[in-house]
């Protein structure tokens, strides 16, 4: 039996994301690498963000096809000089994090420093609803949550 994940991993490796369901080949985007990059330096707080954190595409130069979290995940993955693209398990949902590719912290910990710079409190379902909202996560279900918390809840403390 085939996995939606490595499905979704696989197109990914080697094509560009432009929907959901659509996939084209590199030869269809036109990506200006350093105008990008320059954008993401002004959104990408710390080591990383969630994906959804990017709410509006209108500074982002045309590339062939409209900007939407799908064209920016590919955008991550394949084709920044500074930024990857992280996640749990390849998904169609938009979950993920858009990272430093000088960082080499985990993404457990991308999710701390993030819950930690961010105001929603440091208890089980508003750290849910802010992984959630910002693209970290799928749905209410992390089994490090308590690990989680503990390492944000440090990091706000000013320790490690």
């Amino acid at each position: 039996s085939i996995r939606y994940p490595v499905v979704i991993e696989a197109a990914s490796a080697v094509m560009v994301r432009v929907s959901q369901d659509d996939f084209v080949t590199d030869d269809n985007v036109q990506f200006d690498v350093p105008s990008i990059d320059s954008i993401l330096d002004s959104i990408v707080i710390g080591n990383g963000i969630g994906i959804k954190e990017v709410t509006t595409f209108g500074a982002f130069p045309f590339c062939g096809y409209s900007w939407n979290h799908f064209v920016l995940e590919s955008y991550c993955r394949r084709f920044s000089s500074k930024y990857r693209y992280a996640c749990l398990t390849p998904n169609s949902q938009n979950a993920g994090a858009i990272i430093r590719k000088n960082s080499d912290l985990s993404y457990h910990d991308i999710m701390a420093e993030a819950l930690a710079r961010s105001n929603a409190r440091l208890i089980e379902k508003d750290a849910f609803d802010y992984l959630i909202t910002s693209g970290f996560l799928i749905r209410r279900r992390y089994s490090d949550m308590s690990a989680l918390l503990q390492k944000a809840a440090a990091l706000r403390e000013g320790g490690d």
